[in-house]
């Protein structure tokens, strides 16, 4: 009888301990999700180093002293809708 009762505790506690370590708050799915969390916000990270990068750059070609004026003039077509005089604008419709 008294065997009966360890196996049962411990077949329970086999059954507790299992179903912590694959379904419980620090288990083996919650791993897998996390692990995956972690690689989404490092391509995240890696996305939004690279534009940094690139704004670096831009910061770069307009420090006083040193500025890039073609880069400016980008920087005016682009952002002001900067034209010279002889130059034809042709505004497409979107459909």
């Amino acid at each position: 009888m008294r065997s009966e009762w360890a196996s049962g505790g411990l077949v329970a506690l086999i059954l507790y301990f299992g179903y912590h370590a694959f379904a419980g708050e620090q288990g083996l799915w919650r791993w897998g999700r996390m692990q995956h969390a972690v690689a989404e916000k490092q391509a995240l990270l890696s996305e939004i180093q690279a534009q940094n990068e690139a704004l670096q750059s831009d910061i770069e070609k307009l420090i006083p002293g040193q500025v890039d004026l073609d880069f400016v003039e980008i920087l005016a077509r682009r952002d002001l809708g900067f034209v010279y005089e002889d130059e034809y604008v042709i505004i497409e419709q979107a459909r």
